[in-house]
């Protein structure tokens, strides 16, 4: 389910620079004492927070409680608390990738082909390129999440280098595209 809902952040996310710069109001906003970095990092931190509560935290607490009325038995607090914050920064990891392609790309559908298209490849690079290379692919931020809920512990890093590797370099580069191009 957790790779399915990925594509909400895509979704949230796509929209939030192209539709300012075409209608103008990032141009509005950017006449007034604010910055460009300060713009981007604010439609991150939206994007972000309204993705993880209403594609993790909530549906993440009504599955765990129904789960735990029809089996009778929850993980421990802690290993769900592990789960759920995976399965929110590998949605940052999105929604930062797809604030970044909005800051280039032309348009809405252009962006949401890309961000759907590198989470389909991320998806399909898994079963193709050797394991040493697909340990650290992002997309086993889900496994990662699904294990966390039963072990209660994170059997690999990788995906979460490399997940943060991405999220940052995406802001900082959204950052740095916005700051150069003409409103």
């Amino acid at each position: 389910m957790g790779s399915l809902l990925i594509l909400t952040a895509v979704i949230v996310a796509m929209g939030e620079i192209i539709e300012e710069k075409k209608s103008g109001t990032a141009a509005w906003i950017m006449s007034k004492p604010a910055s460009r970095i300060g713009f981007v990092l604010s439609k991150w931190a939206a994007s972000t927070i309204s993705v993880v509560l209403l594609g993790v935290l909530i549906p993440g607490a009504i599955s765990l409680g129904l789960a735990g009325v029809l089996t009778g038995q929850m993980p421990s607090l802690g290993n769900i608390e592990l789960s759920l914050g995976l399965m929110a920064f590998y949605y940052a990891v999105f929604v930062s990738f797809t604030i970044f392609l909005g800051t280039f790309l032309p348009a809405q559908n252009a962006i949401a082909a890309a961000g759907i298209g590198s989470l389909m490849l991320l998806a399909i690079g898994g079963s193709v390129v050797p394991q040493s290379i697909a340990e650290w692919l992002p997309t086993n931020l889900n496994t990662l999440s699904a294990a966390a809920l039963s072990t209660g512990s994170i059997f690999s890093f990788n995906p979460l280098i490399s997940g943060a590797v991405i999220l940052v370099g995406s802001v900082l580069g959204a950052c740095a595209i916005f700051s150069r191009q003409e409103l």
